[in-house]
């Protein structure tokens, strides 16, 4: 439940969620009580600190209509600073209040796919970049800011089933999203690569 003003969940600094150079999935079921607002943004899944230091790696949000004109965003950067952050994947959703989606985000053969409920929003997007490992810490709903966060980064809405894999991408083409817990431990044939699951 991230409805409560500034509410998100972040980790302690870790490398466990830095996605190198490698194919990587991100995805987890998403529901908005309100889109953001003005240059406000909505952090889905990131390790990306502009605040307090050079530690931005990766982030996938949705922006307010100053912002990124409503866009869902995926950007990178391969050495923590802005000056090489780049907006790899944008792409216009206009998700429904109260609905739940399943959202993916994968590197898969070094080609950057995004699934919405899965089915493959656009076409694939080339890309080779090692994302930066610089030790920030990874926010769900949230994005990072030193000992805090930055409460105009805030999913309002609810989260449920986040999971990062790491060093593999679970989705190629379009796919039936998951209607229930995704497996744990031995159940998962792919568990150690699994860095994040809540």
């Amino acid at each position: 439940d991230l409805t409560t003003a500034s509410n998100g969940v972040l980790s302690p600094v870790s490398t466990a969620t830095d996605l190198g150079a490698g194919d990587f999935t991100i995805e987890g079921q998403f529901r908005f009580q309100a889109l953001p607002t003005g240059a406000n943004k909505s952090v889905l899944f990131g390790t990306w600190d502009a605040t307090s230091g050079n530690l931005r790696s990766y982030e996938l949000h949705l922006g307010g209509p100053s912002l990124e004109n409503g866009l869902l965003v995926f950007r990178t950067s391969t050495d923590g600073t802005s000056g090489t952050v780049v907006e790899k994947v944008t792409w216009e959703w206009a998700p429904l209040i109260g609905r739940w989606y399943h959202v993916a985000m994968c590197r898969d053969g070094g080609n950057l796919k995004l699934f919405i409920d899965g089915v493959l929003q656009g076409i694939a997007v080339a890309d080779a970049d090692t994302y930066f490992a610089g030790g920030a810490r990874a926010g769900v709903g949230i994005e990072p800011n030193g000992a805090g966060a930055v409460a105009t980064t805030r999913l309002q809405g609810w989260q449920d089933e986040l999971r990062l894999t790491v060093g593999m991408s679970r989705y190629s083409a379009n796919f039936a999203p998951p209607s229930a817990a995704f497996p744990r431990g031995g159940d998962d044939a792919n568990w150690a690569d699994v860095k994040w699951l809540s």
